[in-house]
């Protein structure tokens, strides 16, 4: 990042409290680059500082109350809260039930007896609180598999929130909700396990236990076997519970016992915190053998981590006990991160494969995962070679598995995204209102996601080049968007929609550091489209590097430089579509899931 923009960010947070636009610009574009050197401004405020910007923002609070929300955590909190705090704010200064000043003393001070310098009431509003917490924590107590092994619940998700099923994809009147069906006897059974599914979700380990689905289909009588739930935050039996048919897809769903609890965020931080003091981020529990002492810490985690994911969810004892029941031939679990793969999974050991979704994140430094890991009954399907290498480095015991991946449509639909691509077509601008070229991203707009930062980086991309150019945010908000002339959001669209997007834009870009696999990349380069990817993510960097049809930044100037490039010479990277043709093509994947599963089913 420049000198000059970095120094224009510090002059706005140390200037009196301005408009919000551009106190986000700045907060977004030091919290990228230079976190620390904001935080350590952030810190020295006075007293009196700190009571200017609560008037500041109870200005901002009128005209954008997101915004408010970010800055007052930013400033006071020196971090930017969960989805779930920002929207639990929002709604109280929007309907009048709390002030800004109220809101920053209640969140401003990291040590409650600082609040008497603040707010006396404040102290004991918050004293209050948190005995509150501490008697509904003592009533709680981690829930254990029936299994012998006391590990039964989950562990966090990364998987994009639910959206609006269309009427096409809803349960026809016919649909009943049948304990048990007669599949037939010369085909083997089989049970897809996931912790949501429906044909209405944007996430991508609900898109490929679909696609799954329907590749074994062929081969077999196969069942989606899920839960009630329609969103991940809050696991809401929302769908009918029973047997229904979707898209000619048997989904068998099983109501969820408890929704996520409100201690979870508390105590998600907690763990987090505990995990930095004993493992580096990105380090493999493996590397705890030549420290036994931080070993022993490490261990002494385990119950706290169960209690952790018990609060998480989803937590449906009926979807295990017809697991118990019912005797399908062969088992795919999907995503490890779910008390659906942790709590089944050893059940069905023998008759099963697990598709883990993984990536180096903080939730798989837990000890609670070493049971499933190194159990050597199960199978593996790994999505990409980079996620495969990973496990098998922090997991040395885990058995192996094929890289197998997943198809995103037949090679007949792929050739004709990439001609509509080729056609120059333009409804997707004239729809928003897009004049000139445009920088897409498609998925959850989230800071898990990288989009805070990306943010950053593309309006110091402006700032140095003076570039007529549009970053375009395509899907659902889970963060506060900067009002901004070359920043647009669509929110959710539907395929068609999606599809103009791809085929409209000059570069894809995606930041997120967390992916296994990554449709929304293999799409865009379907499409034909260069793309731009965070070197953070060892498999978004290997498609690059595999399919030669992109670049990776690792930092600000990197950014900079390599989108500068992808704009002036888009010929040189229009392999995309060959790669994902030959690679990740209907008729490329199913083969090789099929083979294998028939393998596991022949060799019990």
């Amino acid at each position: 990042m420049s000198l000059s923009a970095e120094q224009h960010a510090f002059s706005v947070i140390a200037a009196p409290p301005g408009d919000a636009a551009s106190l986000q610009e700045a907060l977004l574009l030091l919290d990228a680059c230079s976190p620390a050197a904001l935080n350590s401004v952030l810190r020295s405020l006075s007293r009196k500082q700190r009571l200017a910007w609560v008037t500041a923002i109870a200005s901002i609070a009128r005209q954008m109350p997101q915004a408010a929300v970010e800055i007052v955590y930013r400033v006071f909190l020196l971090t930017f809260p969960d989805r779930d705090g920002a929207r639990h704010y929002t709604t109280l200064l929007e309907s009048e039930r709390i002030t800004p000043g109220d809101m920053a003393h209640l969140l401003a001070v990291r040590r409650p007896l600082s609040l008497l310098r603040y707010a006396p009431s404040a102290f004991f509003f918050h004293l209050f609180g948190f005995l509150r917490v501490k008697i509904r924590a003592a009533s709680l107590r981690p829930a254990h598999a029936s299994t012998g092994d006391s590990s039964a619940v989950p562990s966090p998700a990364s998987i994009s929130a639910a959206e609006p099923t269309s009427k096409k994809n809803q349960q026809s009147p016919d649909d009943r909700n049948k304990d048990d069906i007669e599949y037939d006897s010369e085909r083997p059974s089989i049970a897809i396990v996931i912790h949501r599914a429906g044909t209405g979700f944007s996430g991508g380990a609900e898109r490929l236990a679909l696609e799954y689905a329907r590749y074994l289909s062929e081969i077999a009588s196969v069942e989606v076997v899920t839960t009630q739930a329609r969103n991940y935050l809050t696991w809401k039996n929302e769908f009918p519970k029973g047997l229904q048919n979707e898209d000619g897809i048997l989904l068998r769903r099983f109501p969820v016992k408890n929704g996520r609890h409100r201690l979870f965020h508390k105590l998600s931080m907690l763990l987090f915190r505990s995990l930095s003091m004993i493992l580096a981020a990105g380090s493999p529990p493996s590397s705890l053998q030549k420290r036994p002492l931080a070993s022993v810490f490490w261990k002494m985690l385990s119950p706290l981590a169960l209690l952790w994911m018990r609060l998480q969810g989803p937590h449906a004892p009926d979807l295990q006990a017809w697991i118990k029941r019912r005797n399908y031939d062969f088992y795919i679990f999907v995503t490890y991160l779910y008390e659906t793969s942790y709590a089944s999974l050893p059940i069905v050991a023998d008759r099963a494969a697990l598709v883990p979704t993984a990536h180096p994140e903080w939730p798989l430094q837990l000890p609670i995962w070493q049971r499933i890991f190194h159990d050597r009954r199960p199978g593996w399907i790994f999505l990409a070679e980079e996620e495969h290498r990973f496990l098998r480095q922090w997991f040395p015991e885990m058995n192996d598995g094929p890289v197998v991946g997943c198809g995103l449509a037949s090679v007949a639909q792929l050739q004709t995204l990439e001609r509509k691509r080729a056609a120059g077509l333009s409804s997707f601008r004239e729809r928003f209102s897009i004049n000139g070229p445009f920088v897409l991203y498609t998925g959850r707009i989230d800071p898990e996601k990288g989009c805070r930062k990306l943010i950053a980086y593309f309006l110091a991309f402006l700032r140095k080049s003076n570039a007529r150019l549009t970053l375009v945010l395509v899907g659902t908000e889970a963060m506060t968007v900067p009002a901004h002339p070359a920043i647009v959001t669509t929110g959710f669209v539907d395929d068609d929609v999606m599809q103009a997007a791809l085929c409209e834009c000059s570069v894809y870009v995606h930041p997120s550091p967390y992916e296994s696999f990554s449709f929304s990349l293999l799409e865009a380069m379907a499409a034909g489209a260069p793309v731009l990817v965070t070197a953070e993510s060892d498999v978004l960097r290997g498609h690059v590097i595999r399919s030669r049809a992109g670049l990776y930044y690792r930092d600000i100037d990197d950014f900079i430089e390599k989108l500068t490039v992808l704009l002036r010479e888009p010929q040189r990277f229009q392999n995309g579509p060959h790669y994902v043709q030959k690679r990740y093509s209907h008729e490329a994947v199913k083969g090789s899931l099929q083979r294998y599963v028939l393998e596991r089913i022949g060799a019990q």
